[in-house]
């Protein structure tokens, strides 16, 4: 009797980052353009960092055929460097982009260091969830103990908020030319001229 040898599981696809948004206008259509722009490394990386920014996640190609997609989308997440959060009024109405959210802070920490927002529409104070505004660090008190200590935080974020989509778009794709290169993008390559340090409460 043949005994049949198995092959090995294939490993884990690692991304480079993991896009979070609504399937709704505009959110998609800028989330798609930013994965595009991303993949095909027409955000210029800050040039201390020569490799490029791929792949990226986005759940309308990347996703395989899976009977629980809840597994899919949390091994992808597990997999990625950072998260992408489109942001609009759309958001906070959503539970899958909040779980995505909460589940990629919770396993980076508490922090949210590893996550670039896109303002799209509305102001950030109706399109930035209170999850994307806090986070958990480690402290010790009086007494040495260490102890979590949840703060307020500003993410890093882009406003592309334009009155049509296509100004958005276009807006969106003059960051390819920016020579805008702040140092403290220092801890990975999708810290480019695409996103600042403007803080979220901005309605710039």
């Amino acid at each position: 009797m043949t005994e049949t040898v198995q092959s090995p599981a294939p490993s884990p696809v690692r991304y480079a980052a993991f896009i979070s948004y609504r399937h709704l206008s505009p959110d998609q259509e800028i989330a798609k353009t930013i994965h595009k722009m991303l993949e095909h490394n027409r955000v210029r990386p800050d040039r201390r960092f020569s490799r490029n920014i791929r792949p990226v996640f986005l759940d309308t190609g990347e996703l395989p055929t899976v009977e629980n997609l809840d597994d899919a989308i949390y091994q992808a997440l597990d997999n990625s460097e950072c998260l992408i959060v489109i942001c609009s009024p759309n958001l906070p109405l959503s539970k899958y982009c909040m779980r995505e959210i909460s589940y990629f802070k919770k396993i980076h920490g508490g922090r949210i260091s590893n996550i670039f927002t896109v303002l799209v529409s509305g102001t950030a104070e109706e399109s930035f969830p209170d999850i994307l505004r806090s986070e958990t660090r480690q402290t010790r008190d009086e007494n040495g103990q260490e102890r979590e200590e949840t703060v307020e935080v500003e993410p890093l974020f882009a406003n592309v908020v334009s009155p049509t989509l296509r100004q958005s778009l276009r807006k969106l794709r003059k960051t390819e030319s920016s020579s805008k290169a702040a140092s403290s993008w220092k801890m990975h390559p999708v810290r480019t001229p695409l996103f600042s340090t403007r803080p979220a409460r901005s309605r710039t």
